[in-house]
């Protein structure tokens, strides 16, 4: 533990040396909610609320905290150091132990199979340090990273089958981890139980009858253990199988599949994934970030797999490991094999998206697996090694070429919480429990660890958290705060957002580069913004928002649709009927002409058009921030809006009479990505097409019911 350890501190805990509470680990935004979770779960202890539920995010409506990698178990377990030094250092503890954890937990278990010391000291170098545990970190994701009850849980199995320890002591034990493996991430516990089932059976089914024997014996104490564990955390589960339980998969499995050429490509989290040729070859399955992709494996150690593999296939252990190895990376490349990004067809991992728990999870995570047998195949491998230079070679290739990166800057960032979140000064400014609206909001910002690092001490109307409760983004204004988006009358739209979220202030950070865009919004609710402590406070005047009580959200978007593309429609005669030519014709084109309203625009832009809702597989200038027009086939004229397929449907029907075509979704290919993937009340493109004429005799009757309306 002390090498790992000392290796640790030496790679990552250097870049946070002193800083410990200036700079935190990981990439982006995730580490705000797992800052948060460390604050949550001693302040709701404290002072008795239900932890497995909270209204301190997403208020006034609240969120069931089981659908969010919460960590209570390690939250728990640092409670002291968070009451002490803060949410943050404890944060960045966690991310420090994480990966020397993982290796010592798993040379115990290299160590009681191969029954050699140094050996199994690189084979839980492999997997503490692995690609797997390096995205993780990288990505800050403790609950993924923190794997090192897997290793003991699997140690105790193997001490019963060898006879060294007792049933009683079997079952005790793994109760103890499989809770805590349960209260750290529900993901890793799902994946290992089922996977580890599967390879169980397959190992049971070519056993010799002895080790079925023991196999029979050990298996009561594991389901025993199984059934202690599963009542322990009963209150968690009754909790996640609620009302609010999200159907189908929360994130895209395919996206955060293994690529194949991963297996021996590295990404920067590596010291030869941080290579700028190595960078550029990973570049096409790093598309998403470093996070996920974690399959490298290495030519060293792959050569070492089959070195193994042919020497001891026939043997039950070998083949056990060999067989676990193939099968937890067959299933971590998910549904479809992708080598450099190119899709290749299907694989079993396709039976992922149709299981009710492992559809939750990533396929790329179940590399954690395969690391675990690699540490443990080279562990064996380098014992069985009769020549002491050629193991000693052998055992620095594999430290070399899955040696992590070794800037300090790559894997923490700094804290860029403003100081009137951590001074008196948010104590003194915001009422104790009030509603507050963040910006910059959910991912694009760090507002839930502002929030922890304020005590708890008011409520945010938003989050980051994997599910977005329907109260929030039913309204329109919802994808505003992630992507610019055109939205018809902003001004009204926020403020019948306020209302129905009981927000009692709004703050902007000035660090944000949208803080102009958002204060501009915020004119509209004719609040003056009070300077402090980096940030600008916005009291909201109730008698501004109360009114728009008597709307719904689904009132606010059917408006918002409707008026949106009665103006397309305009846009579009307006620009042919100025003789100009359709072939040129865009949204941000027909804004030049002023013929689309600018100050529609909203939310931010300053960091580009990179945070979207659309699942669009293409660019292409006639679509933008949720709007479509331009040409078509055959001359005609398309006009098109993005939103929920029923709120958009009112607003379609009332062009029936003058279309030449309507497609909800676009394109009407049924294998596309939006069209496959429709359900009632899904996002999706939406496209008009008109002749000209008919495009002139729509823009009239949409002219005409404007002036009744108005009338």
């Amino acid at each position: 533990m002390a090498v790992y350890l000392l290796l640790s501190l030496a790679i990552f805990g250097r870049a946070i040396a002193g800083h410990l509470g200036d700079s935190h680990f990981g990439i982006g935004t995730d580490p705000s909610a797992f800052i948060w979770s460390m604050a949550w779960w001693p302040y709701a202890i404290r002072h008795g609320l239900n932890p497995l539920f909270s209204d301190y995010v997403w208020s006034p409506h609240g969120l069931n905290l089981t659908w969010m990698t919460a960590i209570p178990a390690v939250s728990l377990a640092m409670w002291p150091v968070t009451a002490v030094a803060g949410p943050v250092v404890s944060y960045n503890v966690i991310c420090v132990l994480a990966p020397a954890l993982a290796a010592w937990s798993a040379f115990l278990l290299c160590r009681q199979i191969s029954g050699t010391w140094w050996p199994a000291l690189v084979g839980g170098y492999l997997f503490g340090f692995s690609a797997y545990v390096l995205g993780q970190l990288a990505g800050s994701h403790p609950h993924m990273s923190l794997v090192f009850l897997v290793p003991l849980a699997v140690l105790l199995v193997v001490k019963a089958i060898e006879g060294q320890i007792s049933g009683g002591t079997l079952a005790a034990g793994l109760t103890a981890l499989l809770v805590g493996q349960f209260l750290i991430s529900v993901e890793v516990f799902a994946t290992v139980t089922a996977v580890g089932a599967l390879i169980a059976l397959l190992g049971y089914s070519f056993a010799p009858r002895e080790i079925r024997l023991r196999l029979n014996a050990v298996s009561i104490p594991v389901a025993l253990a199984y059934g202690f564990s599963l009542l322990i955390v009963s209150p968690y589960i009754h909790a996640m199988l609620g009302n609010d339980w999200p159907s189908g998969p929360i994130w895209s499995m395919t996206a955060y599949s293994a690529d194949l050429l991963n297996f021996i490509v590295p990404t920067p989290t590596s010291a030869i994934g941080s290579l700028a040729y190595v960078r550029a070859l990973a570049s096409p399955f790093s598309a998403y970030g470093v996070a996920e992709v974690d399959a490298y494996v290495g030519l060293p150690m792959l050569a070492v797999a089959a070195s193994y593999a042919w020497y001891h296939w026939r043997e039950p252990l070998g083949k056990i490991l060999v067989d676990s190895f193939v099968i937890s990376s067959v299933l971590a490349m998910g549904p479809r094999l992708h080598i450099d990004g190119v899709d290749w067809g299907g694989l079993p991992g396709k039976i992922l998206p149709m299981l009710p728990l492992l559809n939750k999870a990533l396929p790329a995570r179940l590399m954690m697996l395969s690391f675990l047998v690699l540490g443990v195949i080279a562990a064996n491998w380098l014992a069985s090694v009769r020549r002491p230079a050629i193991r000693a070679g052998a055992a620095w290739l594999l430290i070399l070429f899955s040696f992590p990166n070794p800037a300090a800057a790559f894997w923490t960032v700094p804290n860029n919480t403003p100081s009137f979140f951590t001074a008196p000064t948010c104590t003194h400014d915001l009422r104790a429990g009030e509603t507050v609206l963040v910006l910059p909001f959910g991912i694009r910002g760090d507002s839930m660890m502002w929030q922890a690092q304020c005590g708890m001490h008011f409520r945010i109307a938003g989050g980051y958290t994997a599910v977005v409760p329907s109260s929030f983004s039913d309204w329109p204004i919802y994808p505003a705060f992630l992507a610019a988006t055109y939205l018809p009358d902003p001004g009204a739209q926020l403020s019948a957002f306020i209302a129905h979220h009981d927000v009692e202030a709004v703050i902007v950070s000035d660090g944000d580069p949208d803080a102009p865009s958002w204060n501009r919004l915020l004119a509209s609710l004719g609040a003056e913004p009070r300077r402090i402590g980096g940030v600008a406070l916005y009291r909201v005047a109730r008698s501004a928002t109360d009114p728009y009580l008597a709307v719904t959200a689904s009132d606010m978007r059917r408006r918002a649709l409707g008026t949106l593309l009665d103006t397309l429609v305009r846009a579009a005669n307006g620009w042919l009927a100025q003789g100009r030519s359709l072939s040129s014709l865009t949204p941000l084109k027909a804004q030049r002409e002023g013929l689309l309203p600018a100050q529609w625009l909203t939310g931010p832009t300053s960091a580009g058009w990179s945070i979207v809702n659309t699942s669009l597989p293409w660019n292409d200038p006639r679509y933008f921030c949720g709007v479509w027009l331009g040409p078509m086939k055959r001359g005609l004229v398309g006009v098109g809006i993005y939103g929920p397929d029923d709120a958009m449907a009112p607003a379609l029907a009332r062009y029936r009479p003058y279309a030449a075509h309507i497609y909800s979704p676009y394109p009407p290919d049924s294998k596309s990505k939006l069209s496959s993937q429709k359900s009632s009340g899904a996002s999706v493109l939406a496209v008009i097409e008109f002749s000209p004429s008919g495009l002139k005799e729509a823009a009239t009757r949409v002219a005409s019911l404007s002036v009744s309306r108005q009338s």
